[in-house]
């Protein structure tokens, strides 16, 4: 289950305008340190999101052109839903909120069980870049050895200090490294 989380978040990371810098999944809960691109969003052509779009939901997948009345009509979007693409693909919230749903889908399938399966709506705090993003990361890769799973960090495999050392190429393709800044 923690590998098909982990495959999951890597699938979306590859859509979303997002970096993910530290990670740890654990039996009953998820840390994530990710910096949202909502400038490269913004930005992005009509091409790049669509291709995007294609790799978290699929290469038949077209992306709503517009919201959904109450009746279930469709109000099209001015621009065929671009700029709601854009927000929806740079958001960190975003991102999140599909990893969630999307892993409590397959985990209540796989177990044959209804409802939710995460507590609430995720907490999100604003770390600034340099040290606290340091601190944060560290946070993050320590989680394991605070709750007892193992002696040293890096033993842990559902970590990015674990997935960094168990398997570099992979990691390369998810993490990206911090911005640390002089202070």
């Amino acid at each position: 289950e923690k590998e098909h989380f982990l495959a999951l978040m890597e699938r979306l990371a590859t859509g979303f305008f997002i970096n993910i810098h530290a990670f740890c999944i654990m039996g009953n809960h998820f840390h994530i340190l990710a910096t949202g691109m909502e400038l490269e969003a913004q930005e992005a052509t009509s091409e790049e999101l669509l291709r995007r779009y294609k790799l978290i939901f699929g290469k038949d997948a077209e992306p709503p052109q517009g919201s959904y009345e109450s009746s279930g009509a469709i109000i099209p979007d001015p621009d065929g839903g671009l700029q709601r693409l854009r927000n929806r693909l740079g958001s960190v919230s975003r991102f999140v909120q599909e990893l969630k749903q999307t892993f409590s889908r397959w985990y209540n399938k796989k177990h044959d069980r209804k409802g939710y399966l995460w507590e609430g709506r995720f907490k999100g705090v604003i770390v600034y870049q340099g040290e606290a993003q340091l601190i944060c990361s560290s946070y993050i890769d320590l989680n394991p050895v605070r709750a007892g799973l193992v002696e040293v960090p890096e033993d842990y495999r559902w970590s990015s200090l674990g997935l960094r050392l168990r398997s570099p190429v992979r990691a390369g393709t998810l993490l990206h490294p911090l911005t640390l800044v002089d202070l």
